[in-house]
C-alpha cells in the first residue's frame, strides 16, 4: 500500500510539474509576443514625434506674417499693390550648342 502511495504521489508530482512547464512556456511565447510589439510600437512613437517636431516647425514658421506673405508670393505669384513681380527663368542649353 505504501508502494502504491509513493507511485501515485510521484505521478501526481509529475502531472503538476508538466502543467507548470506548459504554463512557464506560454508565458514565454506572449512575453516574445509583446517585446516585438513592444519594438514595433516603440519604431512608430519615434515616427510619430518627428513627424510632431516636423509639424510644430511648420506652424511656428506660418505663425508670423511675413512668411505667409512670403510663401503666397512663392505659390501664387501673390504681390502687394505697387509691387512689380519679376519672374526669373533659367536660360535652357540647345541640343546643338
Amino acid at each position: 500500500m505504501e508502494r502504491v502511495k509513493k507511485a501515485l504521489t510521484g505521478v501526481g508530482l509529475l502531472v503538476v510539474l508538466g502543467v507548470v512547464g506548459m504554463q512557464i512556456l506560454r508565458l514565454n511565447d506572449q512575453r516574445l509576443v509583446f517585446a516585438a510589439r513592444l519594438q514595433r510600437l516603440g519604431g512608430e512613437a519615434g515616427a510619430l514625434q518627428s513627424d510632431n517636431a516636423k509639424i510644430k516647425s511648420e506652424i511656428e514658421y506660418f505663425s508670423t506674417p511675413e512668411n505667409i506673405i512670403k510663401e503666397a508670393k512663392g505659390l501664387f505669384n501673390y504681390k502687394r499693390p505697387g509691387e512689380t513681380l519679376t519672374i526669373i527663368v533659367p536660360e535652357t542649353k540647345k541640343k546643338n550648342e
